[in-house]
């Protein structure tokens, strides 16, 4: 279900991505530096799509990478639609933002309540180091701190 949520929502994305990145009155009430990183966002949306694709066929084949890669894809794209929602200038794509938003957040849920992620587990404690893991996320968070000052 999760899977056909998500092809679901990568439609809506190519959508909304392509009539940001083609209209000139989406984000018209914008400014002319928020309009830019909207249309900006919304080529990077079109590349989150593909590898969404790409990691659904996958995980359709029973990968576990893939499922990992297709999971982050769907946090991703949830992450974005809360923007887009909340901060962005309300315009003709916002029910079409909340939907893609509601489908990607919905994915998300179910599978994290899946049962099959008892499979995951062994997978992850002997192929992840948590240290390096650690410092990543640790640095990435100073970054965006550092940017956000």
């Amino acid at each position: 279900m999760a899977l056909w949520l998500s092809l679901i929502a990568a439609i809506l994305v190519v959508i909304a991505s392509a009539a940001g990145i083609v209209s000139t009155d989406t984000y018209v009430r914008e400014t002319s530096s928020g309009a830019i990183q909207g249309m900006s966002q919304d080529i990077v949306n079109l590349v989150a799509v593909t590898i969404l694709l790409i990691s659904a066929y996958f995980v359709n084949r029973g990968s576990i990478k893939a499922f990992l890669v297709w999971s982050g894809v769907l946090i991703y794209l949830v992450y974005t639609y809360t923007i887009y929602a909340f901060a962005v200038h309300y315009n003709r794509l916002f029910l079409l933002y909340v939907a893609i938003l509601g489908l990607s957040l919905y994915a998300l849920v179910v599978t994290v309540v899946t049962p099959h992620l008892d499979r995951l587990a062994p997978i992850v404690a002997l192929t992840t180091k948590a240290r390096p893991v650690s410092v990543f996320f640790g640095v990435v968070a100073l970054l965006f701190y550092g940017q956000w000052l």
